[in-house]
Protein backbone atom coordinates (compact mmCIF):
# COMPACT_ATOMS: atom_id res chain seq x y z
CA UNK A 1 0.00 0.00 0.00
CA UNK A 2 1.43 3.66 -1.13
CA UNK A 3 1.26 6.04 1.44
CA UNK A 4 0.33 10.01 1.02
CA UNK A 5 3.99 10.67 -0.05
CA UNK A 6 4.72 8.47 -2.50
CA UNK A 7 2.18 9.15 -5.06
CA UNK A 8 0.95 12.16 -6.59
CA UNK A 9 -2.70 13.35 -6.14
CA UNK A 10 -5.16 16.08 -5.95
CA UNK A 11 -7.51 17.29 -3.44
CA UNK A 12 -10.58 18.65 -4.13
CA UNK A 13 -12.96 20.07 -1.46
CA UNK A 14 -17.00 18.41 -2.21
CA UNK A 15 -18.18 21.69 -2.39
CA UNK A 16 -15.80 22.46 -4.87
CA UNK A 17 -16.67 19.58 -7.23
CA UNK A 18 -20.15 20.48 -7.12
CA UNK A 19 -19.81 24.35 -8.97
CA UNK A 20 -20.27 24.83 -12.61
CA UNK A 21 -17.25 26.16 -14.67
CA UNK A 22 -18.44 29.08 -16.68
CA UNK A 23 -17.23 28.46 -20.26
CA UNK A 24 -17.39 32.11 -20.97
CA UNK A 25 -15.99 33.25 -18.26
CA UNK A 26 -12.27 34.38 -17.72
CA UNK A 27 -11.39 30.97 -16.42
CA UNK A 28 -13.22 29.23 -19.51
CA UNK A 29 -10.83 31.78 -21.86
CA UNK A 30 -7.55 30.14 -19.75
CA UNK A 31 -8.60 26.69 -20.45
CA UNK A 32 -9.51 26.86 -24.11
CA UNK A 33 -6.08 29.07 -24.31
CA UNK A 34 -4.29 26.54 -22.84
CA UNK A 35 -6.24 23.43 -24.72
CA UNK A 36 -4.79 25.48 -28.07
CA UNK A 37 -1.29 25.73 -27.36
CA UNK A 38 -1.42 21.79 -26.04
CA UNK A 39 -2.72 21.31 -29.54
CA UNK A 40 0.19 22.99 -31.17
CA UNK A 41 2.30 21.51 -29.00
CA UNK A 42 1.20 17.76 -29.62
CA UNK A 43 0.97 18.57 -33.49
CA UNK A 44 4.61 20.27 -33.78
CA UNK A 45 5.58 17.27 -31.86
CA UNK A 46 4.84 14.73 -34.25
CA UNK A 47 6.47 16.88 -36.95
CA UNK A 48 9.63 17.32 -35.45
CA UNK A 49 9.59 12.81 -34.27
CA UNK A 50 8.90 12.45 -37.65
CA UNK A 51 11.79 14.89 -39.00
CA UNK A 52 14.41 12.91 -36.40
CA UNK A 53 12.90 9.28 -37.90
CA UNK A 54 13.10 10.38 -41.13
CA UNK A 55 16.66 11.50 -40.91
CA UNK A 56 17.60 8.44 -39.22
CA UNK A 57 15.86 5.95 -41.74
CA UNK A 58 17.15 7.43 -44.91
CA UNK A 59 21.07 6.43 -45.04
CA UNK A 60 19.15 2.37 -44.42
CA UNK A 61 16.73 2.86 -47.34
CA UNK A 62 14.10 2.39 -44.94
CA UNK A 63 11.99 5.42 -44.56
CA UNK A 64 8.66 4.77 -45.52
CA UNK A 65 5.43 5.94 -44.46
CA UNK A 66 4.65 1.91 -43.88
CA UNK A 67 7.76 2.13 -41.50
CA UNK A 68 7.39 5.62 -39.90
CA UNK A 69 3.94 4.81 -38.89
CA UNK A 70 4.50 1.34 -37.74
CA UNK A 71 7.35 3.13 -35.36
CA UNK A 72 4.53 5.67 -33.85
CA UNK A 73 2.33 3.07 -33.37
CA UNK A 74 -0.31 4.94 -35.80
CA UNK A 75 -1.69 3.59 -38.86
CA UNK A 76 -0.67 4.86 -42.10
CA UNK A 77 -4.25 7.07 -42.31
CA UNK A 78 -3.65 8.50 -38.82
CA UNK A 79 -0.41 9.59 -39.72
CA UNK A 80 -1.45 11.09 -43.03
CA UNK A 81 -4.50 12.79 -41.44
CA UNK A 82 -2.20 14.37 -38.43
CA UNK A 83 0.10 15.71 -41.07
CA UNK A 84 -2.46 17.07 -43.30
CA UNK A 85 -3.86 19.29 -40.41
CA UNK A 86 -0.55 20.44 -40.17
CA UNK A 87 -0.66 21.57 -43.70
CA UNK A 88 1.94 19.07 -44.58
CA UNK A 89 2.64 15.54 -46.07
CA UNK A 90 4.90 13.20 -45.47
CA UNK A 91 6.60 13.14 -49.18
CA UNK A 92 7.46 16.86 -48.39
CA UNK A 93 8.82 16.14 -44.90
CA UNK A 94 11.34 13.81 -46.47
CA UNK A 95 12.44 16.60 -49.27
CA UNK A 96 12.99 19.14 -46.27
CA UNK A 97 14.45 16.83 -44.36
CA UNK A 98 17.12 15.87 -47.77
CA UNK A 99 17.23 19.63 -48.14
CA UNK A 100 18.62 20.62 -44.71
CA UNK A 101 20.77 17.72 -44.80
CA UNK A 102 22.17 18.63 -48.39
CA UNK A 103 22.70 22.34 -47.11
CA UNK A 104 24.51 21.18 -43.22
CA UNK A 105 26.79 18.90 -45.35
CA UNK A 106 27.37 21.37 -48.51
CA UNK A 107 28.51 24.26 -45.49
CA UNK A 108 30.20 21.75 -43.00
CA UNK A 109 31.87 18.87 -44.52
CA UNK A 110 34.09 17.66 -47.80
CA UNK A 111 31.63 14.57 -48.28
CA UNK A 112 31.47 13.57 -51.92
CA UNK A 113 28.23 13.78 -53.59
CA UNK A 114 27.92 10.28 -53.69
CA UNK A 115 28.31 9.79 -50.15
CA UNK A 116 25.78 12.39 -49.37
CA UNK A 117 23.23 10.75 -51.79
CA UNK A 118 23.93 7.44 -49.51
CA UNK A 119 23.32 9.62 -46.45
CA UNK A 120 19.93 11.02 -47.95
CA UNK A 121 18.64 7.48 -48.87
CA UNK A 122 19.04 7.82 -52.54
CA UNK A 123 20.39 4.30 -54.31
CA UNK A 124 21.22 6.27 -57.46
CA UNK A 125 23.82 9.19 -57.32
CA UNK A 126 21.75 10.53 -60.65
CA UNK A 127 18.55 10.52 -58.58
CA UNK A 128 20.44 12.83 -55.76
CA UNK A 129 21.47 14.72 -59.12
CA UNK A 130 18.17 15.18 -60.17
CA UNK A 131 16.81 16.52 -56.62
CA UNK A 132 19.73 18.92 -56.45
CA UNK A 133 18.69 20.46 -59.52
CA UNK A 134 15.44 20.96 -58.47
CA UNK A 135 15.96 22.48 -55.04
CA UNK A 136 18.76 24.51 -55.60
CA UNK A 137 18.71 25.17 -59.72
CA UNK A 138 21.98 23.95 -60.39
CA UNK A 139 23.84 20.80 -60.71
CA UNK A 140 25.86 19.43 -57.62
CA UNK A 141 29.20 19.61 -59.25
CA UNK A 142 28.46 23.15 -60.79
CA UNK A 143 27.30 24.53 -57.13
CA UNK A 144 30.42 23.18 -55.29
CA UNK A 145 32.81 24.91 -57.96
CA UNK A 146 31.24 27.73 -57.67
Amino acid sequence: MLTARERNQIVFKASDLQRKISAFGQFGQYLQFQLDEMEKQLQSDIVSRLKYLIQTLLPEGACSIENVSSLLSLSKRTLRRRLQARGTTFTQLVEEVRQSITRQHLKQSQLSFGQLSYLLGYFEQSAFTRAFKRWFGVAPSKWRSQ
